[in-house]
């Protein structure tokens, strides 16, 4: 699980990472952007997992104020 660290992001600041792990396809892509100072941010986290079967979980997105 990622937790996005609270610190002071100026306009319009981008964090994208993205991990693959080969053993048996593991997609995480990690996407933070915000656009203020007061943190109003848009979290979005995409993680899909193919292993046996087909499993994909998507949208996990959250807006918080602080």
């Amino acid at each position: 699980m990622l937790l996005p660290h609270r610190h002071r992001l100026f306009n319009s600041d981008s964090i994208q990472t993205q991990f693959r792990l080969n053993s048996d396809s593991v997609q995480i892509q990690f996407r933070f952007s915000s656009d203020s100072i007061y943190f109003r941010s848009l979290y979005a986290c995409k993680v899909r997992v193919d292993l046996n079967y087909c499993w994909q979980y998507e949208a996990m997105r959250c807006r918080w104020h602080t």
